[in-house]
């Protein structure tokens, strides 16, 4: 079976990074301290300006995403990365207190939605279930939000 074509992968794991896109200083901090310590390569952006420009640059593996952040939002940052060829198939995990957060996460075709506050072994399981589907999954399936999200779930539920 063949890995998505963009990041490199290897045991398992993502050799490029999973971007955290969150305004939160102490959350983004201890989200990148979590996955760096599990052997995962984090890096992190505070809006989705910001968000944007590392995707384009980095070609990250995943992205974990708020929806709600000053300067660009969470669905305006995913809009935008749809409109850009180079990162539109990054699947993407939205993390959100909103309350209308698993409708909206639906509606961004995200692979994945965790309600903050988050916890440390769920955002782990998830983003192990979304980098194991990729890695053994095939390349179609990541292009697929609907595809990817179900296997993640399969994945979730057999672990």
């Amino acid at each position: 079976m063949s890995t998505p074509a963009g990041p490199a992968w290897s045991a398992g794991r993502p050799t490029s990074p999973i971007l955290i896109v969150e305004d939160d200083t102490d959350i983004r901090t201890m989200m990148a301290v979590l996955l760096e310590t599990q052997g995962y390569a984090a890096v992190v952006a505070s809006d989705g300006i910001e968000a944007l420009s590392m995707a384009r640059n980095l070609k990250p593996c995943l992205i974990l995403l708020d929806l709600m952040m000053p300067v660009m939002d969470g669905p305006t940052f995913r809009h935008a990365q749809w409109q850009d060829p180079t990162i539109s198939e990054i699947p993407v995990i939205i993390l959100s207190a909103h309350p209308q957060a698993s409708g909206i996460a639906r509606e961004l075709q995200a692979v994945s939605y965790l309600e903050k506050p988050v916890s440390f072994d769920a955002l782990l399981q998830t983003v192990h279930n979304v980098c194991e589907t990729l890695t053994k999954g095939r390349a179609s399936d990541a292009r697929d939000p609907q595809r990817l999200t179900s296997l993640v779930a399969r994945q979730y539920q057999s672990s």
